[in-house]
């Protein structure tokens, strides 16, 4: 059943939803895929870049080892010389077509810039260590400069604004050039809510911050292919200008959501000296650095919730509930209760351990869904809402639907 011969099946089956006839009776077929490289950049149905991060990310770092044993490391060869080797490197291999990119989502962007600062701080001897331990006597003092440290020092572009120029210069290009096709392309996507024309309209609106475009009013796509072709050069010029100061690549200007925020300043542990790069982090370090949990699972006492009496089947499945999914159970459980103590909280951890193990064995998460959740009869204790949230359709507020 699952041998040579399923495996056929399955593929074949996969392969039937992308193959068109070409014409009616006729046995030849187009056949379309999921994803395809063009010119060196791996394009995706569902504009997923992460298989392209992945390879530019390992492309840089195994290159910049043959430059730090030749070049980088070398000390007679001047900073200004070694920035600028490595920059027109990264602007060639790493950035390459990245102004075709459509806009990257927080966890591969993290990945992209982290590569590109890690060689940034080899240049400059800041290598970033987090951690330090818990002896405030062996600090490496080299974790104290941030990222935003070392571009300001030296004058580097973030690779954020780096994707941001290159998208920009190939949208004057093509207002310049003007091909008729392409034009109708870009103006056909100007609806859709994801794709390399929403990501265009967010930079556009980005340089808006700059002194040279400040005063322009909010324009439209057409209104900005109007503006750009009277005066290309100018443009870019007035771009270029923007992304090279030092408020183009100071934090403010690229960690835009909570995720990068704490990827752009690590949150540091207030019992030692650790830094995370993220939230999540920073919590595993606290349950296994000092035993410190969730706080909301001092409100799930049980396996379903108290507020919407949904029935999870696992304490751990409610917790996540709670934290994650439903912003009135979690305000609704913190203003009502109960509230466990810490050591009643251990105790049903502990009782959920030896599921955990079995999990584990199993090559599964501690949050596995085995069965589908359930609602239990009523009736509903008075609900709090926070304001804009409340809804006539559901007594939870926006957001929920009655199954």
């Amino acid at each position: 059943m699952f041998g040579p011969g399923a495996r056929k099946i399955k593929l074949e089956l996969s392969l039937a939803s992308y193959r068109i006839p070409i014409a009616a009776g006729d046995d030849k077929y187009f056949r379309f895929v999921k994803k395809y490289q063009h010119v060196g950049t791996i394009l995706s149905v569902d504009l997923n870049m992460c298989d392209e991060i992945t390879k530019r990310c390992g492309m840089m770092r195994a290159e910049s080892r043959s430059l730090c044993s030749k070049i980088l490391k070398c000390s007679s060869i001047p900073l200004v010389k070694k920035i600028s080797v490595l920059q027109a490197y990264i602007l060639s291999k790493g950035t390459f077509q990245c102004g075709t990119w459509v806009a990257l989502p927080d966890v591969q962007y993290k990945r992209s810039h982290k590569c590109i600062l890690d060689i940034y701080r080899s240049i400059c001897g800041k290598n970033y260590k987090p951690g330090g331990g818990n002896d405030s006597e062996h600090v490496d003092v080299t974790s104290m400069f941030s990222d935003d440290d070392v571009i300001y020092e030296h004058g580097f572009i973030n690779p954020r604004t780096m994707l941001r120029l290159s998208k920009l210069t190939l949208f004057s290009r093509i207002v310049y050039k003007a091909p008729p096709l392409l034009m109708q392309i870009i103006r056909a996507q100007m609806s859709f809510k994801r794709g390399w024309v929403s990501s265009l309209m967010g930079d556009l609106a980005w340089i808006r911050n700059s002194p040279e475009f400040s005063s322009s009013p909010e324009r439209s796509l057409h209104e900005w292919i109007g503006a750009i072709s009277c005066d290309p050069s100018s443009f870019i010029r007035k771009v270029k200008k923007w992304c090279k100061s030092p408020f183009a690549n100071v934090i403010t200007q690229w960690a835009t959501s909570p995720t990068l925020q704490a990827f752009a300043q690590p949150v540091q542990c207030t019992y030692c000296l650790h830094f995370s790069k993220s939230y999540q982090s920073h919590a595993v370090h606290m349950f296994r650095a000092h035993g410190i949990k969730s706080s909301f699972r001092r409100y799930v006492p049980l396996t379903h919730c108290l507020v919407c009496l949904r029935e999870f089947h696992t304490r751990e499945n409610c917790v996540n509930h709670v934290r994650y999914r439903s912003k009135a159970c979690k305000l609704n459980l913190i203003l009502r209760g109960p509230c466990l103590s810490i050591d009643e909280s251990n105790v049903l951890d502990n009782d959920c351990k030896a599921d955990n193990v079995r999990l584990h064995l199993e090559g599964r998460r501690r949050h596995h869904v085995a069965e589908p959740s359930v609602q239990l009869e009523g009736p509903l204790l008075p609900i709090v809402l926070a304001e804009g949230q409340h809804s006539a359709h559901h007594p939870l507020g926006i957001g929920h639907n009655y199954t």
